[in-house]
């Protein structure tokens, strides 16, 4: 019960929720997996290129809940929530909110330019 009060705080209301969650989860996993088969086993980047994708296909104001919720359940659970991460969802959501990209492929290449390990 408490985590679904903090949960509604968070993002104003259950419906919002709703509609965060469900256009999200649509796509993360293909996003994970681009991310992923792209060639980046970077973290930080698939963190970017994933928030990225989903700004691009739902909304940065649905980007910005599900990172949020992703770091709050590695917070109770089996995962390290970390700050960084968080800071990589906005770089993410930031190129596509200022029209730094207009598709997946830019996603791609932009996050590599500041996640790439070269």
């Amino acid at each position: 019960m408490k985590t679904l009060i903090l949960l509604s705080l968070l993002v104003g209301s259950t419906s919002a929720f709703s509609k965060a969650f469900f256009c999200s989860k649509q796509i993360i996993n293909e996003s994970v997996a681009l991310a992923r088969k792209h060639g980046s086993n970077n973290d930080k980047n698939i963190h970017c290129t994933t928030s990225c994708l989903m700004a691009l296909r739902c909304s940065t104001g649905n980007a910005y809940t599900i990172g949020i919720l992703k770091e709050i359940k590695d917070i109770f659970g089996p995962g390290k929530a970390e700050m960084a991460d968080l800071k990589a969802d906005r770089l993410g959501i930031e190129l596509v909110k200022y029209h730094r990209v207009r598709n997946k492929t830019e996603c791609l290449v932009q996050c590599d330019s500041y996640y790439s390990p070269n």
